[in-house]
């Protein structure tokens, strides 16, 4: 895990947002990219089930940023 996922989640985690119920799926993000994004699955799509809160990221052609992007939007 990358020391910015690692600091969202304790961002979360004192939010009052169980990090362990959090569920993480990844998805392809289609549109403009070219057949990297057609071809790979680099959206992330966030959930919290508690609270049925669903974030999607589909901004960056890199699961790792997606995956950042939607912690920040879950925040």
């Amino acid at each position: 895990m990358s020391r910015e996922l690692a600091e969202l989640d304790l961002r979360l985690s004192q939010l009052g947002i169980d990090t362990a119920q959090l569920v993480e799926r990844f998805v392809r993000a289609g549109g403009p990219g070219g057949q990297h994004v057609n071809k790979t699955s680099t959206a992330v799509q966030l959930s919290y089930p508690p609270t049925n809160l669903e974030v999607r990221a589909d901004g960056e052609r890199s699961q790792l940023q997606n995956r950042i992007a939607a912690r920040e939007l879950l925040i």
